[in-house]
């Protein structure tokens, strides 16, 4: 499905088999839905220039999904839901808002949020999930939700001054820096999360509750380094 260069609307709702669907929206400020409903889907969404609002539904099944915001400060969320799922989310130039879910299943996730004032989310779910996320060129915030499962994230920021949050959930996390040297632990096994180019970290546990800090002075931690 193809836009135009104002502002469009589009919606689009797979078939129980399996469906591609791409929706580019070229030019405008576009609003785009796209669900893939059952089955292994290909879905993609471009939105082109324009601060766009763009939604991906994966639906049950192993999907491979892309979503580009293109040019312009744009929203931009995905949700893969039930299956193994593949994922690919680009903010594209501009200060963008991006959310990924990945659902119940082992996915892989890459979300870039590129040069712009970017606030990125990512949040696995249920399973054993692939995560990368780079913040690329502009001041951004990024939030990493520890979800159950045998997890491994990378996380990598650009220029500027970027800041990650990272929500416990009471899961068992080993945070670790670009050499491997570990900067806090909790649990056993857990997710495996390694930091680059990060000038503010914080990890919260319940109740929001300050269990680690970094910032570009140093480690300031606010519990013992390691708790079992």
């Amino acid at each position: 499905m193809k836009g135009t260069y104002g502002d469009d609307t589009q919606i689009t709702l797979g078939t129980p088999g399996k469906d591609f669907i791409s929706q580019y929206g070229l030019g405008g400020n576009d609003t785009q839905y796209l669900s893939g409903a059952d089955s292994d889907d290909w879905l993609e969404q471009d939105g082109g220039d324009g601060n766009d609002n763009m939604t991906i539904y994966g639906g049950t099944g192993n999907d491979l999904i892309h979503q580009d915001g293109g040019n312009g400060s744009d929203i931009l969320s995905i949700y893969g839901d039930v299956g193994n799922d593949i994922i690919f989310q680009f903010g594209g130039h501009g200060d963008d808002h991006i959310t990924t879910y990945g659902g119940e299943g082992n996915d892989h996730i890459y979300q870039s949020g590129g040069p712009g004032n970017d606030t990125m989310k990512v949040d696995g779910g249920q399973g054993d999930d692939l995560v990368r996320i780079d913040g690329d060129e502009g001041n951004d915030t990024i939030t990493y939700d520890v979800s159950e499962g045998q997890d491994v994230a990378f996380i990598s920021c650009g220029p500027g001054i970027d800041r990650l949050t990272i929500n416990q959930n009471t899961q068992s996390l080993t945070l670790v820096d670009e050499s491997g040297r570990v900067l806090f632990s909790i649990g056993s096994g857990g997710t495996y999360l390694v930091v680059k180019e990060l000038e503010r970290i914080t990890v919260l546990g319940a109740g929001g509750v300050v269990l680690f800090s970094l910032n570009t002075i140093g480690i300031i931690p606010a519990l013992p380094l390691l708790l079992n």
